[in-house]
């Protein structure tokens, strides 16, 4: 019986194994061209990216992700804009919970020398040799990657050169001596020079004050440092012993001058972005900001804007620059397949890095600036020269000296004249002496 029962049981469940087979008949049933899509195609390969970028530059950004989601089906980047002023604390908390983003953008110098410093980054120029990436590290701006590498290997790749240029207003200037016949500005180099143009606009448009001069503090700093530049200052920070080893007179020479311009020619509590609207609007002749302004004001004012690289104001002729950069944070469970996608969007970026001067900055892959595609972009000519001059911004660790508190604020005092000048360069030198070894 115990047999019987035993035989019986086992054909009830082979019977049954059989019904359930039955249900996978219907599938047979569907139209090869539906199964073959759901068995063949593959999901694309997801990456989150985070950007700081705020204004015209998140709008051609986002066309240029766009672009490529479409024209790359295997790779979907989700394009994530974030707070500038939250970003690099944002940043650095995601990538320590391993909640950060895929890749980001940074700016090339202490933030990331720090990064690395800390093991948060991944060697670019490893994983592309390991993965079998060939971005072409040689092509891009000398001092940019010099300022990305860390002891022989890139933990950033640039992608753009951010630069101040000096954009004046056609229409306004017409008739006045300081035009040439073409429409171009006669600036000639030397702070006297430029000093004299400003006047001799004052008086020959009526507009006393015709100069608006961004007083966004981190564009200050670079602006001071720039004038440090020009006047012959070198030596800025000493990062093997930690200390600030900056020329005091040269320093507070190149900030007496700087706040001149401002104090004469600048209207009175000028702020941005009232400072761009102004110009936009007409009403001032002269705009000195970063060239990510270009498209913004070139729209506004059509055939009456021009734009030159940022005045030769000393003996010098140079320009302190920053970077924004691509960065891939370290990340125990990303995958050799994100990883890769990852370096390849770079390596187009920078093939492609003249569709980012539709922003108004100058590609930081040399060979882009040689397409066809840049050379009839409008503006970018005439202040593409200043890569001929670039320097870049002296590097502190785990920061961007432009950006700090501890640099910031004395200069904006310094340029308000709140203090004088050489108050603020001792307050910089001390905030910095202290500061440096804890960092």
């Amino acid at each position: 019986m115990k047999k019987l029962i035993a035989l019986l049981l086992t054909l009830t469940f082979c019977l049954l194994l059989a019904s359930c087979g039955t249900k996978t008949e219907p599938e047979a049933t569907v139209p090869p061209e539906v199964n073959s899509a759901s068995t063949d195609s593959e999901e694309p390969t997801e990456l989150v990216f985070w950007t700081m970028w705020d204004g015209g530059d998140v709008t051609v950004a986002s066309l240029i992700f766009d672009e490529y989601n479409q024209t790359h089906p295997d790779v979907h980047i989700d394009f994530q804009q974030q707070d500038f002023n939250q970003f690099a604390t944002k940043l650095k908390t995601g990538m320590m919970s391993g909640q950060g983003p895929d890749f980001a953008i940074s700016y090339i110098g202490g933030f990331v020398t720090g990064l690395q410093a800390d093991d948060m980054l991944v060697s670019i120029s490893g994983e592309a040799a390991r993965l079998g990436v060939n971005i072409d590290f040689g092509g891009y701006t000398p001092a940019a990657m010099e300022a990305a590498k860390v002891d022989g290997e890139y933990y950033a790749v640039p992608c753009d050169n951010l630069i101040r240029v000096l954009m004046y207003n056609k229409e306004l200037l017409a008739g006045t001596s300081v035009l040439n016949d073409d429409g171009t500005l006669k600036l000639e180099p030397g702070y006297d020079n430029f000093m004299n143009m400003l006047g001799t606009a004052a008086k020959e448009t009526g507009i006393a004050d015709p100069l608006a001069l961004t007083m966004r503090p981190p564009q200050l700093v670079l602006g001071w440092l720039t004038m440090y530049e020009q006047l012959g200052g070198h030596d800025f920070i000493d990062l093997e012993n930690r200390t600030c080893v900056f020329d005091d007179e040269i320093a507070v020479k190149a900030l007496t001058e700087y706040q001149k311009i401002y104090a004469d020619y600048v209207p009175e509590n000028l702020a941005p972005p009232a400072d761009l609207d102004m110009f936009k609007a007409g009403k001032l002749p002269f705009y000195i900001d970063g060239s990510w302004n270009v498209a913004a004001a070139a729209d506004a004012l059509g055939d009456a804007f021009g734009v030159t690289t940022f005045p030769q104001l000393g003996e010098k002729n140079a320009l302190v620059t920053t970077n924004h950069a691509f960065i891939i944070p370290k990340n125990s469970e990303m995958s050799d397949a994100k990883t890769k996608a990852i370096l390849e969007f770079i390596k187009w970026w920078g093939e492609n890095n003249y569709r980012w001067s539709e922003a108004g900055h100058l590609p930081a892959y040399i060979p882009s600036t040689e397409t066809e595609e840049f050379k009839n972009m409008p503006w970018p000519q005439y202040y593409k020269s200043t890569l001929g001059v670039a320097v870049p911004i002296y590097t502190i660790p785990n920061a961007n000296l432009h950006q700090i508190a501890e640099v910031r604020d004395p200069i904006q005092q310094g340029m308000l004249g709140t203090i004088t000048q050489e108050e603020a360069v001792k307050q910089v030198k001390d905030n910095l002496n202290q500061l440096l070894p804890n960092l």
